[in-house]
């Protein structure tokens, strides 16, 4: 039997065009789009639950800053927010120092904008033990996410 060239040929390009062109259409999903491996389960810092505006003005007067959020007709005060363990860990001893029970609480997070800042935080948070350094990461931290969460509701 006789191979055709003229065949087999443009059937071997089509189908080294074809595995190239899934390799980079692969490639740019993979970058672009988070997996379920990943995930965006970040650290709350939480404070207390008080059922009314009077018990947490009370119970926050020690406190420089924190994150208000009413839910249920609860208020939850959350003192700091992080994607690391071990920075929430470095952060509960410095609020326990203080005399504040502190309890960590994971949340869900779909805001890319803000996971990625946080993520940016926590590398400064990682790389120091200044505790005023600390709390004024995590106040931006906490702005940060009243205004692109809270404000615009993602």
């Amino acid at each position: 039997m006789k191979i055709k060239w003229g065949f087999l040929i443009p059937m071997v390009m089509a189908i080294l065009i074809g595995y190239l062109c899934g390799e980079i259409v692969y490639t740019q999903y993979k970058q672009n789009i988070p997996t379920f491996n990943e995930t965006n389960q970040i650290y709350f810092l939480q404070q207390g639950v008080y059922s009314n505006q009077e018990s947490l003005n009370n119970h926050t007067k020690e406190l420089d800053q924190f994150l208000k959020i009413k839910e249920n007709d609860k208020y939850y005060v959350y003192v700091a927010i992080t994607k690391e363990t071990e920075n929430a860990q470095k952060i509960k001893e410095i609020y326990n120092k203080k005399g504040n029970d502190i309890y960590i609480k994971q949340i869900n997070v779909t805001n890319p904008d803000f996971i990625s800042m946080l993520v940016q935080y926590d590398k400064l948070i990682a790389n120091t033990n200044n505790i005023n350094q600390i709390l004024s990461i995590e106040k931006s931290v906490l702005s940060t996410y009243e205004e692109l969460i809270l404000n615009y509701g993602n």
